[in-house]
């Protein structure tokens, strides 16, 4: 069985994302270009 190359990021509230975490999101997606990345924020969250 193999682990999903999926590379989840969360991000809730609202301000903007600081830009030490822009900062690692590109290095992640530069040294893991074969990976998905998904940034999940206050959209994907179900309103009841």
């Amino acid at each position: 069985m193999a682990i999903p190359k999926i590379l989840h990021q969360v991000w809730l509230g609202p301000k903007e994302m600081p830009a030490q975490f822009v900062s690692w999101r590109e290095q992640w997606r530069r040294l893991h270009p074969d990976w998905e990345y998904m940034l999940h924020t206050d959209k994907d969250i179900p309103q009841e």
